[in-house]
């Protein structure tokens, strides 16, 4: 019995019978959670596999266009079983593809969680960013213009 009751937190005697209560479970923290995410935890209205998977969205980059469900797990710090659900998931909604060697990379419908903000953006916000940083590494300054018949105007 005692090995049973092992991790029970609390045994009430209800009707004669003994009804162990289970902690609640605590938030974990994994190599990529912050107390942000602790918080997350206590908010009843979040929702946690849905924070997951867009975190394993977030994980493709320029640099690494195409992961294996380990390398993704290891990124995040998720059990890989997780991983693995959550990646089955948006492969069959059509959110990741995956290859013959256990390779995933985003699908094109994961273009349409962007596209709304990024139509609506002027080619000025648009080019903001990049001509800030190229400011800064040449220590002059950047801007954007366009041709207007044999004249150039700026953005």
């Amino acid at each position: 019995m005692s090995g049973l009751m092992k991790g029970m937190n609390k045994v009430t005697v209800r009707g004669g019978a003994a009804v162990a209560k289970r902690p609640s479970p605590s938030p974990r923290r994994s190599n990529g959670q912050d107390a942000q995410s602790v918080d997350d935890a206590k908010d009843r209205q979040f929702v946690t596999a849905l924070a997951r998977g867009l975190q394993i969205l977030g994980c493709f980059s320029s640099a690494h266009p195409e992961l294996s469900g380990t390398e993704i797990a290891a990124m995040l710090g998720l059990p890989q079983p997780t991983v693995w659900r959550l990646c089955r998931t948006m492969v069959k909604l059509g959110y990741l593809a995956a290859d013959g060697e256990d390779r995933l990379r985003p699908a094109l419908p994961a273009l349409r969680l962007g596209y709304t903000l990024l139509s609506n953006m002027t080619i000025g916000e648009l080019a903001r960013p990049h001509l800030q940083e190229l400011a800064e590494e040449v220590g002059g300054a950047a801007g954007l213009a366009v041709r207007d018949g044999s004249d150039m105007r700026f953005v």
